[in-house]
């Protein structure tokens, strides 16, 4: 009886969802294993609460996100290989691109252009159309989980969007991989320069590009920046772009960088330079290698997750529009002999026909442990093939003069001899005109 009365007590303060459970916990034969039934079912992992009070905790979750969320998305991918050896045994790399289905036709010639690069180098490519599981995420989050599908089967993986296409035919993809580390991205800024002007590029890192290694912290990263729109919402204007940051602060050990007085009306962080100027601050207290006569730095926590950044200019991705400093700067500096990847929804006019029926003449590729091309290979054009029509290239010297005059110095063609012949250059601002398809 004593437990009838608390049970009726009880019922005066649960929500109607729990007083039908109880009720069918006394329709059960065996109380014992209606105990179990009370102790699961009862969970608030499984009963959602609806009405006013379901709508408010609703609303005060979305676009919140604690560290924690990492663990419940639902694409959770076993780890595929759980030993070096077979680490070592899975192949090298897969490129995956993504896009929406009613979008893909936009981009058949850059979709063509990549698909020779691949099969020249030997690289699978894998493009994903439809969403594999459609729970109503926003397509840009969908992307992320289509990583997540292939990174189990390759020891790495690259994800491009589709409006980044390779330029340069002979530089190998996989020489920019480093074992060493978890993350590889590309760098829109110097690393330790305060992101106070427009003239120094975009404070971000590139979402457009980007390498994720199958280890243990690579996968928990993705999962990690995946587990951002488990709730189908998300808290920045760019979306997934953002929530890279956020995740990798996370990752780092580092405070967030998100706090109640980040969002604006709409629920949404805002002013986002404001959220970009507090990451930056954070990030440079995790720098730990940044020698400048490498073309990238290296940032790290202290148990151990690594990420490879790529300088600007350094050879591996570079926006080809208003969001690159250089070009900002100086117009010259569309196209420059070493460049790898660009990123721009215009490039495709520059695709040459020979390069979407694959019957361009083709050179070898070289294969340099930095990846930093020789003098005489950037300045030789029987030695480069690029992927877009030869005019719009800039003279390995032109170029040296155009970063020289903009002051990015970090230009892979600036290295000569172990030497940074830009540095001391004297270079006029009309020495950097040259003539350039229009845009």
């Amino acid at each position: 009886m004593d437990v009838l009365k608390q049970i009726s007590r009880s019922l005066l303060v649960l929500h109607p969802a729990r007083v039908v459970l109880l009720l069918l916990l006394f329709a059960s034969e065996s109380f014992g294993d209606g105990i179990l039934l009370r102790r699961e079912l009862l969970s608030p992992k499984v009963i959602k609460v609806k009405g006013r009070a379901g709508s408010a905790a609703r609303a005060q979750g979305v676009r919140r996100h604690s560290a924690s969320t990492a663990a419940s998305s639902t694409n959770a991918q076993e780890p595929g290989a759980s030993t070096e050896t077979q680490w070592r045994e899975l192949p090298r790399l897969a490129w995956v691109v993504s896009q929406s289905p009613d979008r893909l036709g936009n981009w058949s010639a850059a979709l063509s252009a990549l698909n020779c690069y691949c099969v020249r180098h030997g690289v699978p490519l894998f493009l994903e159309t439809e969403t594999f599981i459609n729970d109503g995420r926003p397509w840009l989050y969908e992307r992320l989980r289509i990583v997540q599908k292939y990174l189990p089967y390759f020891q790495w993986v690259l994800h491009s969007d589709l409006d980044v296409l390779p330029v340069n035919y002979t530089v190998r993809v996989t020489d920019f991989l480093d074992d060493g580390f978890d993350l590889i991205l590309q760098d829109r800024i110097p690393p330790k320069a305060p992101p106070t002007t427009v003239l120094l590029g975009t404070p971000e890192l590139h979402a457009s590009a980007y390498f994720v290694k199958n280890s243990e912290a690579g996968q928990s990263f993705m999962q990690h920046w995946a587990s951002s729109s488990d709730n189908r919402q998300w808290r920045f204007y760019n979306k997934d772009n953002g929530e890279l940051h956020e995740s990798i602060l996370h990752f780092l050990g580092a405070p967030s960088c998100v706090t109640t007085k980040s969002f604006d009306g709409f629920g949404f962080v805002h002013p986002y330079v404001t959220f970009l100027h507090c990451f930056r601050t954070q990030w440079q207290r995790y720098i730990t290698v940044n020698d400048a006569g490498l073309p990238w730095y290296e940032v790290r926590s202290s148990d151990g997750f690594g990420i490879k950044v790529y300088r600007q200019l350094a050879g591996f991705h570079r926006d080809s529009h208003a969001a690159d400093p250089c070009l900002v700067i100086n117009p010259a500096c569309k196209f420059l002999p070493g460049d790898f990847l660009l990123h721009g929804k215009h490039l495709q006019q520059f695709i040459s026909p020979h390069l979407v029926d694959c019957s361009a003449e083709v050179h070898s590729a070289r294969g340099t442990r930095d990846n930093a091309a020789s003098a005489k290979d950037l300045n030789s054009g029987a030695g480069l093939l690029h992927g877009v029509k030869q005019g719009a290239w800039l003279s390995l010297e032109q170029a040296r003069d155009a970063v020289t005059w903009t002051n990015l110095t970090t230009y892979s063609g600036c290295w000569e001899g172990g030497q940074n012949v830009c540095m001391g250059r004297i270079v006029l601002h009309a020495d950097t005109i040259y003539p350039f398809p229009n845009f």
